[in-house]
């Protein structure tokens, strides 16, 4: 069988009688652009592209990464990532030169929420898991696409696309509202990565902070 002969159907229909739940293999990146403006801090130098989940679990969602479910046809990670952004907001990337790994989380995936203290972000993960019926294991990338505009159509998967500063996104989503259960953005623990990469604070492969807990960072 050739792997572009597989299908959903027949890996159901193999797993069928297995005892213990598997762990869904995802890719997601952030896409970001410099701000052209003078220097004042990476929290708003740089923007990133905010949209709204159509699809999926998480419909209704805010997000500033991108991405989805890895393909048996995709040929690594990379490659699943650019085709992701590809259908999800239609930037056209290289594998090999455009897009970069941070670090990967899950399976296990907990709500969030985040403040900002002058030079300081708190993260605050909360112990309500955002996916408790499906583990999540998720490398994450980031690429730089300024200068840049979309070139394909995209599959509506998402909708709404705004450009967002980081100080932008936690000054209005940071926080659960009265009337919701918790914040209208996804994820802030994978937000700080991207954000500490972009502040030079951030070694490719880092373990990512994902336990419940108050967790603070430094920025310049």
């Amino acid at each position: 069988m050739n792997r572009k002969d597989i299908t959903l159907a027949k890996q159901l229909e193999q797993r069928k009688n297995w005892k213990d739940a598997l762990v869904d293999a995802v890719v997601a990146t952030f896409l970001v652009r410099k701000k052209q403006k003078e220097h004042m801090s990476v929290l708003a130098d740089w923007e990133f592209l905010v949209t709204e989940r159509v699809k999926g679990a998480e419909k209704g969602q805010l997000q500033a990464h991108h991405g989805g479910f890895m393909k048996v046809t995709d040929r690594d990670i990379y490659a699943g990532a650019v085709r992701e952004v590809k259908e999800e907001t239609g930037y056209v990337l290289d594998a090999d030169s455009d897009i970069f790994y941070l670090t990967s989380v899950g399976p296990e995936l907990f709500r969030s929420e985040m403040s900002l203290y002058k030079n300081e972000m708190v993260l605050h993960v909360n112990e309500e898991e955002a996916e408790p019926a499906v583990g999540f294991a998720l490398p994450l990338f980031i690429a730089d696409v300024t200068g840049k505009k979309p070139e394909v159509k995209t599959d509506g998967e998402v909708r709404d696309p705004n450009w967002m500063t980081a100080e932008q996104i936690v000054t209005r989503f940071g926080r659960r509202w009265s009337q919701e259960p918790h914040s209208k953005f996804n994820y802030f623990q994978m937000l700080v990565p991207a954000i500490l990469f972009l502040d030079g604070r951030w070694q490719p492969g880092q373990r990512s902070v994902s336990e419940p807990g108050r967790h603070v960072f430094k920025i310049k």
